[in-house]
C-alpha cells in the first residue's frame, strides 16, 4: 500500500483516489430509480436511487477501497478486486486500473447477501423489544422528546451544577430548540441520567421505540415475511438493491407502525456520519419529526491549491438532509455550493460538542492557547486518500515548535489542547515532541476531554492550525486569534479561513503575537 502511495506521489497524482471516488459517487445506479419497491423504500421511494447510492458510498468507498487502489498502484500486476456494482467497476477500469470483474462481482453479491441476512437480526431485535414492552410496559416512556444520534458520554452534561460545553447543553440554550419537550434521549449508555432545567436527559437502548399495538405487530411480522421473500427473489432477478436495503427497511417499517406520539420532535445527526441519511428518517419526517444535521466543527473544506480549488472531498454533493445547522456565513456558502442551492440552512454560530466539566484546570493570565491537528502514522494517513499533504508530522511538529518558541520569546505560557486521544494512531514523532514540550515550565498540556471553549475563555490569545474550528470559537468569544501556517503551504485568500487571519512563518507569527499579548 505504501509503495502505491509513493508511486502516486512521484507522479504528482495524490488526487487520483479523490477524483475516482467523486466520479463513482456521482454516477447514478439508474435501474434503482425505475419503479422502486414500495415495501422496501416506503416514504423514501422518490429518493430510492440516492438512498442506495449514499448507503453504498458510506460503506464501500472508505478505507478498504483506498487501500485496494493503492495496492494496485504498488503492484502493476494486481487486478482490482472489490465489492462494487458493475457500473462502478467500469469507472474504475476507465481510470486505467486493471479490474477483476468476476471476483468483484462475487464479493459484491456476498456483501448484498450479508446485508439481507442482517435484516433477520435487526427484525428479531426489534420484535423482541416489542414483546418485552407489551409484557412489561415502560410507563415512564419519554413524551414528547428529541433524540441525538451518535453520542458518547463526553457529549452529555454530568450535572446541573457545573457549566458544560457539550452538545446537549448547547441545545438547551439554543433559542430554536423544540418547545415543550420533557426528555432528551441518546444512546450513550455509560452516561448517567441527569435533569437540567426540568428536562430529563437519559440513555435508551434503541434509537427507534418498540411497537406496542398487537395489530401493528402482526402487520409488522406479515410485512417482514413478505418483504424477505420478495427481496430474496429479486436478488436473483438482478434487483439486488432490495436485498441490500432490508436491514434499513426493517427499521423504517418499525417507524411506520409507530404512533406519532412515539416519534421524536427532532432527530439530530452530526458530521461524523454525513453521507447516508437513514431510510427510517423519511418515515419519521412524514409523521411530523424534524430531521436535523449539525456540524460540531467547521473544518470540512479542501485546501485551496496554487492552481485553484480542487473538487470537494467527502461526498457532500450527494447528501440530502432536510436542514443543516452551520457556524457562520462562509459555512452557509459551503452548503449552498457543495450540497444544494435549495438546502435549508440555519446559521446558529459555533456548536459545542463535548466536555467533561469534572476535569478542572488552571492557567496563567498570559496564556496562549494552541490547537494543532494531531498527525497520524504514515500507514494510516496514506490510506485516507487525501490529495494534499498538510496534516502530516513535518508540518504539525513545526507548528508546535514554532508556537512554543514564539510564545516563549514573548514571555507567555503555551497551553496545548489536542482535539482527542487517537491512541496508537498518533505519529510517533509528534508524540515524542509532546512529551519533550511537557518538560518545559512554560508549557501546559491539557486533558483532551476539556472543551476548547473553556480553554479559550481563560486564554489571552489563540493560535490554531488551518482550518480548525477553534479560531472561530475564539473570534466569537472576542479573543485575538489567527491560523498559523509554518511552511507557507496555505493560500492567504483561502475561503475556508472564514475571514480569520492566516499567519505564515515564524517572523509573521512573532509580529502578530507581539501585538496581542
Amino acid at each position: 500500500m505504501m509503495r502505491g502511495y509513493r508511486q502516486l506521489k512521484s507522479e504528482n497524482r495524490l488526487d487520483f483516489i479523490l477524483q475516482l471516488k467523486f466520479n463513482i459517487s456521482n454516477t447514478a445506479i439508474s435501474s434503482v430509480g425505475k419503479n422502486p419497491a414500495q415495501w422496501v423504500f416506503g416514504a423514501g421511494g422518490d429518493s430510492a436511487e440516492l438512498i442506495v447510492r449514499q448507503y453504498l458510498v458510506s460503506r464501500l468507498l472508505e478505507l478498504n477501497f483506498n487501500k485496494e487502489i493503492l495496492y494496485c498502484f504498488g503492484d502493476q500486476q494486481r487486478a482490482f478486486s472489490y465489492p462494487l456494482p458493475p457500473s462502478w467497476l467500469q469507472i474504475v477500469k476507465n481510470s486505467g486500473i486493471k479490474v477483476n470483474f468476476f471476483t468483484s462481482f462475487l464479493k459484491f453479491r456476498w456483501y448484498v447477501f450479508t446485508c439481507f441476512i442482517g435484516g433477520f437480526a435487526v427484525f428479531g431485535k426489534h420484535l423482541l423489544s416489542c414483546i418485552q414492552e407489551i409484557r412489561k410496559p415502560n410507563h415512564t416512556q419519554a413524551k414528547p422528546y428529541v433524540y441525538f444520534d451518535g453520542l458518547v458520554a463526553s457529549n452529555i452534561p454530568k450535572s446541573n451544577s457545573k457549566p458544560s460545553y457539550d452538545i446537549i447543553s448547547w441545545y438547551l440554550q439554543w433559542s430554536h430548540k423544540e418547545i415543550g419537550i420533557s426528555h432528551i434521549l441518546h444512546r450513550a449508555g455509560s452516561a448517567a441520567e441527569v435533569i437540567i432545567d426540568g428536562i430529563t436527559i437519559k440513555p435508551v437502548l434503541s434509537t427507534i421505540k418498540p411497537i406496542t399495538k398487537i395489530s401493528s405487530i402482526l402487520g409488522y411480522i406479515s410485512w417482514f415475511i413478505f418483504g424477505m421473500v420478495l427481496s430474496w427473489l429479486s436478488f436473483f432477478r438482478d434487483r439486488w438493491w432490495n436485498a441490500l436495503m432490508m436491514m434499513e427497511a426493517v427499521k423504517a417499517k418499525t417507524v411506520q407502525y409507530l404512533d406519532t406520539t412515539e416519534i421524536a420532535k427532532d432527530y439530530l445527526f452530526h458530521n461524523s456520519g454525513w453521507v447516508y441519511r437513514p431510510l427510517w428518517t423519511y418515515e419519521a419526517e412524514v409523521k411530523g419529526a424534524n430531521i436535523t444535521f449539525y456540524f460540531y466543527s467547521r473544518n470540512c473544506e479542501n485546501f485551496k491549491l496554487p492552481q485553484g480549488y480542487p473538487i470537494q472531498a467527502n461526498f457532500w454533493d450527494i447528501t440530502n438532509w432536510p436542514r443543516y445547522l452551520v457556524w457562520n456565513e462562509s459555512h452557509e456558502d459551503f452548503i449552498y455550493r457543495c450540497v444544494s442551492k435549495n438546502a435549508k440552512v440555519l446559521n446558529v454560530g459555533s456548536i459545542w460538542f463535548q466536555d467533561d466539566s469534572n476535569v478542572e484546570f488552571q492557567i496563567p493570565e498570559n496564556s496562549v492557547a494552541v490547537f494543532p491537528v494531531q498527525p497520524l502514522r504514515d500507514s494510516f494517513y496514506q490510506s485516507l486518500g487525501i490529495d494534499f499533504e498538510y496534516y502530516v508530522s513535518i508540518n504539525s511538529n513545526q507548528f508546535l515548535e514554532d508556537c512554543h518558541q514564539i510564545v516563549k520569546d514573548q514571555q507567555g505560557i503555551l497551553v496545548l489542547k489536542n482535539k482527542r486521544d487517537v491512541g496508537k494512531l498518533l505519529s510517533k514523532s509528534f508524540s515524542k515532541l509532546i512529551n519533550t514540550l511537557e518538560l518545559n515550565v512554560d508549557v501546559i498540556n491539557l486533558d483532551s476531554r476539556i472543551s476548547a471553549n473553556r480553554v479559550i475563555q481563560h486564554s489571552k490569545a489563540v493560535i490554531s492550525m488551518p482550518f480548525t474550528s477553534t479560531a472561530l470559537i475564539a473570534k466569537e468569544l472576542g479573543k485575538p486569534t489567527c491560523y498559523y501556517d509554518p511552511l507557507g503551504m496555505i493560500q492567504k485568500d483561502d475561503r475556508a479561513s472564514s475571514g480569520i487571519e492566516i499567519v505564515t512563518g515564524k517572523k509573521e507569527l512573532a509580529s502578530w503575537l507581539s501585538k496581542v499579548l
